[in-house]
C-alpha cells in the first residue's frame, strides 16, 4: 500500500513541519536531494527551507494548513487547502496589518520508493494575500 502510505507522510508532513513547527521531522520526511519549488520563489533545498518558514512564521505566526483533499498515485500526492493566518509581522517588506488572511494552495508531492519526501511543488494563491493585507488594492464590486 504505497499509496496509502504516501499519503499518511503528506498529512504527517503538514501536521509536523507546517502546523505543528517540528524542524526535527524534517530528518525522517525530507530526502537529501529535496527541493521545494514554491511559485514565484527560486527553487530551495532543505537547508534554505528553515529559512523560508521561518520568514512565513514570523509574518503569520499563527498562519495553519488546512487539507481539503488529497490524492496519491504511484509516488505522486496531491493535496488541495487552505491556509489561515493573521498578519503579524513584515510579509515581503509589508508591514503587519493585523488582517486575518484566507488563502487556497495546491502542492504536488514526489516521493521517494522509501517513502521520503522528494519533490514539493506549491502554488499559493499570493495575490489574493496580498489584497488581504491591503498591498494590492481589491478589485472594486461589479
Amino acid at each position: 500500500m504505497p499509496m496509502e502510505r504516501n499519503k499518511a507522510v503528506i498529512r504527517r508532513y503538514f501536521d509536523d513541519i507546517i502546523n505543528g513547527g517540528n524542524p526535527a521531522s524534517a530528518a525522517e520526511l525530507f530526502a537529501p536531494d529535496y527541493t521545494l519549488y514554491f511559485a514565484g520563489n527560486p527553487p530551495i533545498g532543505v537547508a534554505e527551507l528553515a529559512g523560508f518558514a521561518g520568514a512565513m512564521r514570523g509574518a503569520f505566526p499563527d498562519f495553519r494548513d488546512e487539507v481539503e483533499d488529497i490524492f496519491a498515485e504511484e509516488d505522486r500526492v496531491a493535496a488541495r487547502g487552505v491556509s489561515r493566518g493573521t498578519h503579524q509581522g513584515e510579509f515581503m517588506g509589508i508591514p503587519a496589518s493585523g488582517k486575518d488572511v484566507v488563502v487556497n494552495w495546491i502542492s504536488l508531492f514526489r516521493l521517494t520508493p522509501e517513502g521520503r519526501i522528494q519533490e514539493a511543488r506549491v502554488a499559493f494563491d499570493q495575490f489574493s494575500l496580498l489584497q488581504q493585507i491591503g498591498a494590492i488594492p481589491a478589485a472594486a464590486p461589479a
